[in-house]
């Protein structure tokens, strides 16, 4: 049965296919796609990373081939690889991707050398930004602002048309944003980063030290009838269910998204700011105290013909963006 996500090659000529990657710490997941951003055909795969390089290459390179083989895409077609790490699309190396436990490394050579296609690499959140931009929430705009809120903060810059890299391709680190003084320390070392707030494990963390700290909350007996650890997801339900301490929590986090919202607009007035990522789950309770925040931030004038949405690409969004990358770099 055809993935209900999934085109029909037979209305498309394969020439005009592009093949993307999404490489990611747990799975590979290819495609091919047309220019209108219609996913024709896909595969998923472990990555197994603990198995080396060579071994992730191989996986890259089994995907690209069963969906290039599916879709009957042309042997000469780009391949758009994106990926969670430090990295310069412009040399084609890759500082440091921890997820995948690679370090300085010629990483567009190798997936060329590999899959002998022309190959444009990306970072994955810049890459959910373009796709966004290209074929989303964004779709029409000249300046859009693309904010990801998973277990990190990530996020990328549509600026006049253009995708907003940087000197060194690292632009965009929009969860390294410091939205307060002396706020709480972040993964990156630093102190009061928007990730610090907005993040999962953040959000987890804020709940868990005031629990710690004898604030009452169903939380507590809910954890214990499931047997389950503190997770976003139990904070939600928390919400949902009036409890105090996980709405505080929610709402601290979604003003910091305001403020750190707030500071975009006003630096690249964009026509659409589109929200992405696993934590707006949370909904109203994240999401009304962040249009709060912002309305009470915003200099007048820049609040005007600006929209501030959810992101419309789900995971894809990095696919299409991969695709999007290498149809403009081939």
């Amino acid at each position: 049965m055809r993935d209900p996500l999934v085109g029909d090659t037979n209305a498309l000529g394969s020439e005009t296919l592009t093949l993307a990657v999404d490489l990611g710490g747990t799975n590979v997941r290819a495609a091919a796609v047309s220019p209108g951003g219609e996913i024709v055909a896909r595969r998923q795969l472990p990555t197994r990373v603990l198995a080396g390089l060579d071994e992730v290459l191989a996986r890259v390179a089994e995907a690209v081939g069963a969906v290039a083989t599916e879709a009957g895409v042309a042997t000469t077609a780009p391949v758009g690889v994106v990926l969670p790490g430090v990295l310069n699309p412009a040399t084609g190396f890759l500082t440091v991707a921890p997820n995948l436990g690679w370090r300085d490394l010629p990483i567009r050579d190798h997936l060329r050398e590999r899959l002998g296609r022309p190959v444009t690499i990306g970072n994955d959140v810049n890459a959910g930004a373009f796709g966004e931009w290209r074929y989303g929430a964004g779709l029409g705009t000249r300046d859009f602002v693309y904010i990801a809120c998973g277990t990190g903060v990530g996020g990328g810059i549509i600026t006049d048309g253009r995708l907003l890299l940087g000197r060194a391709g690292l632009a965009g680190e929009v969860g390294h944003m410091v939205v307060t003084l002396d706020g709480p320390r972040c993964r990156c070392g630093g102190h009061g980063c928007l990730e610090a707030y907005v993040g999962g494990w953040a959000i987890e963390a804020a709940a868990q030290e005031l629990l710690d700290g004898g604030i009452p909350s169903s939380l507590t007996d809910l954890m214990a009838e499931r047997g389950e650890q503190l997770s976003g997801a139990l904070i939600n339900w928390a919400a949902e269910h009036d409890d105090g301490l996980a709405i505080e929590v929610l709402a601290r986090a979604g003003r910091a998204l305001g403020f750190a919202v707030a500071s975009l607009v006003h630096l690249f007035n964009p026509e659409v700011v589109a929200i992405g990522g696993g934590v707006v789950s949370a909904g109203p309770f994240l999401l009304d105290p962040m249009r709060e925040a912002l309305d009470a931030q915003l200099i007048d004038g820049f609040e005007r013909e600006l929209r501030v949405v959810p992101a419309a690409l789900g995971q894809d969004s990095g696919l299409l963006g991969a695709a999007a990358l290498a149809r403009q770099g081939s």
